[in-house]
């Protein structure tokens, strides 16, 4: 699942200035907002230029890389627990494991994993590194235990684990019958269809 990156959505209406969240972006990959003279619609490509310069904030080599992979957020979904989200700059994993005693409940594993960048760089900020962490420490860092209380994964996944309790409670739901899901949710459609495959419980369809 490829999210483009720095691009504002189609859905919203037509934007004439530069978000915060894009400004944000262009910080991150050393161009500064103030002086930037493009648009919106401009961010992207700002990006791609920026990363592709052989002095680049990273310190990485980007030739290698389509504009796609430069930029943009790559989602990979390993069955049956595990997903990353792929950056040049670092790779987010992502394991989801069964709690022993509570099927409402699961532990959530998370790490980066990153090549050698410049120093004062670091991955997307959405993956929760922590302000001021060694990118680089001579051995493993410590693991950290959160709660669903203050997970302190990053904004994005903050976000997640937010939801997931009023979620959790609508699948427990008397009322809930079915599940209707987007086109964008297709990985969970085959998630699930791989699980009752495995499981002996797959149904044939129209098809077969």
């Amino acid at each position: 699942f490829i999210t483009p990156t720095g691009r504002p959505s189609s859905r919203l209406p037509e934007r004439r200035t530069v978000s915060a969240e894009q400004a944000s972006l262009l910080t991150e990959a050393g161009v500064d907002p103030a002086g930037f003279e493009g648009g919106p619609y401009d961010v992207r490509d700002a990006l791609i230029a920026a990363k592709r310069r052989p002095d680049n904030r990273f310190g990485l080599d980007y030739t290698r890389y389509s504009d796609s992979q430069t930029v943009d957020d790559w989602s990979i979904s390993i069955f049956p627990n595990m997903s990353l989200n792929a950056h040049p700059e670092g790779v987010l994993f992502m394991r989801y494991l069964p709690h022993a005693d509570d099927p409402a409940r699961s532990l959530f594993h998370t790490s980066i994993l990153m090549p050698r960048l410049a120093p004062g760089a670091g991955p997307p900020s959405y993956m929760g590194l922590e302000e001021g962490a060694d990118v680089a420490p001579a051995q493993r860092p410590p693991r950290l235990r959160r709660s669903d209380a203050e997970p302190g994964l990053g904004w994005a996944l903050d976000a997640d684990c937010w939801m997931v309790p009023a979620q959790q409670r609508g699948l427990g739901s008397a009322g809930l019958d079915r599940i209707r899901l987007s086109e964008l949710e297709a990985r969970i459609v085959h998630a699930g269809a791989e699980l009752a495959r495995w499981l002996g419980t797959a149904q044939a369809g129209p098809n077969g």
